[in-house]
């Protein structure tokens, strides 16, 4: 039996260019059939750093939304939802302070400067870690109580007419929560105070400085008139 070869198979033969292509199946071999590169690297990083943008671009953007647009101040229902959570954790509050006095106490000390609340809520925090409910609720009652009633009582009578009325000033309101404020803020409120003296000092005085025979008892009167 003679077998015949065409011309077009002899020839591909001969050309390894010609030879048949193995077949490549990238699921099953993706090495092969995509083999990594300097570029192919390259591209994938650059993917990788695209995708971090976009999502950081997207959590900016929820970011943004959440402050100046999705909040209470420019959401009227979720304002009206704010005010509804609010007016509810109140009425609780007054429930649990109807129910047990020994919270408004608590309350009413959570409420003062920190220089007062501080070393008051030590002294609490230790009462109840001991354990025993009567005592702490005596303690609360017979020494924290009358501790608050006393400072309320001091700073009443330390504020007088006058006190008040140079805080009713722009900018001396600071003066009635003097205890409250930080470093900062006590000497920004003295600048301002000395201003005020100052202003105060001048208009009591414009009379006297035009004058050289001013007697030593004149500028005391006008002394005690800007203290007063």
């Amino acid at each position: 039996m003679v077998c015949h070869v065409s011309k077009l198979d002899r020839y591909s033969v001969a050309f390894p260019w010609n030879t048949p292509k193995k077949a490549v199946n990238p699921y099953l071999d993706p090495t092969e059939f995509a083999p990594e590169s300097a570029l192919s690297n390259l591209i994938t990083l650059y993917a990788a750093d695209n995708e971090q943008e976009q999502l950081r671009r997207e959590a900016l953007s929820d970011e943004v939304w959440e402050r100046y647009f999705f909040n209470e101040s420019r959401d009227p229902v979720q304002r009206e939802i704010e005010q509804d959570r609010l007016i509810s954790h109140a009425k609780m509050a007054c429930e649990q302070q109807r129910v047990n006095p020994d919270l408004v106490i608590i309350a009413d000390v959570s409420a003062m400067p920190a220089h007062i609340s501080k070393p008051l809520q030590e002294l609490v925090k230790y009462f109840h870690s001991l354990g025993r409910t009567k005592a702490y609720s005596r303690y609360l009652r017979e020494t924290i109580r009358p501790c608050l009633e006393r400072l309320e009582r001091v700073r009443d009578s330390q504020v007088s007419a006058s006190f008040r009325f140079m805080a009713s000033h722009d900018g001396l309101e600071g003066l009635l929560v003097l205890p409250e404020m930080n470093q900062d803020q006590v000497k920004r409120l003295s600048t301002l105070v000395a201003a005020h003296m100052s202003m105060c000092l001048d208009s009591a005085c414009g009379d006297l400085f035009v004058s050289d025979d001013v007697k030593p008892e004149e500028i005391r009167q006008a002394w005690e008139r800007v203290a007063a």
